[in-house]
């Protein structure tokens, strides 16, 4: 579990929407993004970017993640998993 000594740094940096996959994407599912969207979970990413870039269904998300143009990666990754916002499955983690 976390230290103690890091639960209310890490506890901001949650509600800060700072936080990465560092639970696995399931328990970010009813979490929003900065645009009120539900996040996805790591395959309904992989298989949107699949779709976007052409990619066949079964690369895994690493690969299909690098064939984006910078202005797809812009988008899909850092604008859309950008000023989270934590959902209720986040809120044993936060609370002190």
């Amino acid at each position: 579990m976390i230290p103690d000594n890091y639960k209310t740094q890490f506890r901001d940096s949650l509600i800060r929407g700072e936080y990465n996959l560092l639970f696995g994407s399931g328990i970010s599912l009813d979490s929003r993004n900065g645009l009120g969207e539900l996040l996805r979970s790591a395959d309904e990413l992989r298989s949107d970017l699949c779709k976007l870039v052409g990619a066949p269904q079964n690369i895994n998300l690493t690969r299909a993640s690098a064939l984006l143009s910078p202005a797809q990666r812009e988008h899909e990754l850092i604008k859309r998993f950008s000023n989270c916002q934590p959902g209720s499955s986040l809120g044993r983690v936060l609370t002190p």
